[in-house]
């Protein structure tokens, strides 16, 4: 059995990098206009997408990763091609004791 994640608007509370009303404010928003939490809180100011990024990785339980700061290795595309990495939705970032 799978355990549920926690709220996205609750890690971000626990963060404090967003308030009880500003909350509150945004999901009436997203009940409205049926806009992603994420992209509502973008947009509004109240997060910077690191910030919300790292929060939704902790979201689904998954490590963050900022390409910024640490880019893909651009020799991982060429076996396979960036178009079918395109197609698939998802780059090879690094290499891991031999592993992808």
């Amino acid at each position: 059995m799978s355990v549920r994640p926690e709220p996205l608007g609750q890690i971000l509370l626990k963060r404090g990098l967003v308030t009880d009303a500003q909350l509150a404010r945004v999901l009436l928003i997203q009940k409205r206009h049926g806009t992603r939490l994420g992209d509502i809180l973008i947009s509004e100011g109240m997060v910077n997408f690191h910030a919300l990024y790292q929060s939704v990785a902790d979201h689904y339980r998954l490590p963050y990763a900022n390409l910024i700061e640490s880019p893909p290795d651009v020799e991982l595309l060429k076996p396979v091609g960036a178009a079918e990495y395109v197609k698939r939705g998802a780059i090879p970032w690094k290499m891991q004791q031999g592993e992808l």
